[in-house]
């Protein structure tokens, strides 16, 4: 889930995510039947996504577009790498970074206000570097990661020569999964 919050709301989530893991590993003991390989130096990670993105009035009103007329569905991809550098316990810690891409462009319908409008196109891009906490072997594991990155949201016509003057914003990256 890829969401723009405050730095403050970050370093709580951090915090609580640490003493969360410390209480996990003080009271954990590896069961004597399994030794399971371990994981290995590193990983990369691609994935497709279809996010409804819906229409964001704020963003069309400060670009001169009837909301309604924002593409409601992007198409994008995403790349991950990360490298293991320690391990204690039942526990590895990675580092690494992902980057998320994803677009869409509306042309003008018959039941537009403006059927002669311009195609529009939404795109959201994310870089976030990230720390991942692994749990498990080589043949399966969880993992949580979070990280801060950039993130930036921008509409533009693609019949104009204008450059998308969109803002970046500090985006928090959180990621989990088995």
């Amino acid at each position: 889930m890829l969401c723009a919050i405050s730095i403050r709301s970050v370093f709580c989530l951090v915090l609580q995510l640490m003493l969360t893991l410390s209480i996990l590993l003080v009271n954990s003991t590896q069961a004597l039947a399994q030794n399971p390989e371990r994981i290995g130096w590193f990983v990369a990670d691609l994935r497709g996504s279809i996010s409804p993105s819906g229409q964001n009035p704020a963003l069309a009103t400060s670009k001169g577009f009837d909301p309604a007329t924002m593409p409601a569905t992007t198409l994008g991809g995403e790349a991950g790498v990360h490298v293991y550098v320690y391990r204690w316990r039942v526990i590895t810690f990675g580092i690494g970074a992902s980057v998320h891409t994803s677009l869409a462009d509306r042309q003008a319908q018959n039941t537009d206000l403006d059927p002669n409008g311009p195609t529009l196109r939404k795109r959201f891009t994310v870089v976030a570097p990230q720390l991942s906490f692994n749990f498990g072997g080589r043949d399966g594991w969880s993992y949580l990661s979070g990280g801060l990155g950039s993130s930036n949201l921008s509409l533009l016509r693609l019949d104009s020569d204008k450059p998308n003057n969109q803002k970046r914003k500090t985006t928090a990256a959180v990621l989990g999964g088995s």
